[in-house]
Formats: C-alpha cells, sequence, structure tokens
C-alpha cells in the first residue's frame, strides 16, 4: 500500500508540474513556449518513463542461470596482507 501511495504522489507532481508551468506560468510567453515543449516536456516524459520503469522492476530478481563472479586474488589485495608498514627483508 505504502509503494502504491507514492507511485501515486510522484505520478502527480510530475503532471501537476507539467500543468502548472505550462498553463499558468508561461502561456503569454512565446519564447519560454518553446523552451517548454521543446526542453521541458521530453524531460518530463522520460522521468515519468524511468519511474514506470523503476516502479515495475524487481529490486531482488536475480535471473535464472547467474553464477556468482570467482574473485581473482591480485598483487593490491597481498599488499593488503603486509598493513602497518612493515616489510619483510631478506638478505
Amino acid at each position: 500500500p505504502c509503494g502504491l501511495v507514492c507511485i501515486t504522489l510522484s505520478f502527480s507532481t510530475h503532471i501537476y508540474a507539467l500543468y502548472a508551468i505550462g498553463v499558468c506560468l508561461i502561456q503569454n510567453w512565446v519564447a519560454s513556449q518553446v523552451v517548454f515543449g521543446v526542453l521541458y516536456v521530453p524531460l518530463s516524459i522520460m522521468s515519468l518513463i524511468s519511474l514506470v520503469q523503476a516502479f515495475r522492476t524487481n529490486p531482488g530478481a536475480v535471473p535464472m542461470g547467474a553464477k556468482p563472479l570467482e574473485e581473482e586474488e591480485s598483487e593490491g589485495e597481498e599488499d593488503e596482507e603486509n598493513q602497518g608498514g612493515m616489510v619483510d627483508e631478506e638478505e
């Protein structure tokens, strides 16, 4: 229930912002209407699409054939073992 309330609030905020800016704020200025139509509306639509994709995605999903990544031991990891600046000197 909380997720549905949050997604509804997010959608309504985006839609209201489009309405308020487009109808109430910049209705008489042609240059600002062009900027609004060319920049703000496409970006708002992309943000709504992103919101829908995030809403419909399962964050804990793992593909069926997924295997854990194998970690390779590198020189950087060997240096971490010698912490504290102590170096074994052989002479």
